[in-house]
This record gives structure tokens, C-alpha cells and sequence, in this order.
């Protein structure tokens, strides 16, 4: 519900706050963090060009939350992120 929040920018505050929140507090094991990836790629699908820059900014405070931690999600990250690129999307 949060990610829906990023397609109105009245709302894309709400919505950082929300996923940096869930991050922190929620995200404590392997299958929570697979979860959240898999519902990242997963909405990115549909959303339009700017709402996918702040997905992206996602990803960058993910990195900074986690740190080391999100080292073995990479390849996972970076699969997506390459889908993107090949696609052509800007």
C-alpha cells in the first residue's frame, strides 16, 4: 500500500516514511527481505517514469539501512535493475 503512495507527489513523503519504517522495523530475516525485493520489482512493473526514480531512491536507502547486510540480495537487485536497462526503459 505504501508503493501505491509514490504515484501522487502530495503523497511520496508518506510513502518514504512508511517504507523507511518498514525497512527498520519489519525487514529481520532472509524471507522478509526476499518478500520486500520481490514486492519492489514486482510493483516497479507498473508504475510510470518518475514514480520509478523514487522506487529506485528505494533501493539506495535499502542500501543504506542494511549495509553489508544486503550484500547477498545484489544479484537480485542488479537482475532487476539490468531487466530495466534492456528493456530500454529510461
Amino acid at each position: 500500500m505504501s508503493l501505491s503512495k509514490l504515484s501522487d507527489p502530495l503523497t511520496i513523503k508518506q510513502a518514504n516514511d512508511e517504507v523507511h519504517e518498514l525497512m527498520t522495523e519489519h525487514i529481520t530475516n532472509t524471507d522478509r527481505m526476499n518478500s520486500f525485493l520481490f514486492m519492489l520489482a514486482d510493483h516497479n512493473e507498473h508504475m510510470k517514469i518518475n514514480q520509478r526514480k523514487e522506487m529506485i531512491k528505494i533501493y539506495g536507502q535499502a542500501a543504506e539501512i542494511f549495509e553489508e547486510a544486503l550484500t547477498p540480495f545484489l544479484p537480485k537487485v542488479m537482475g532487476y535493475l539490468e531487466k530495466k536497462i534492456k528493456e530500454g526503459d529510461t
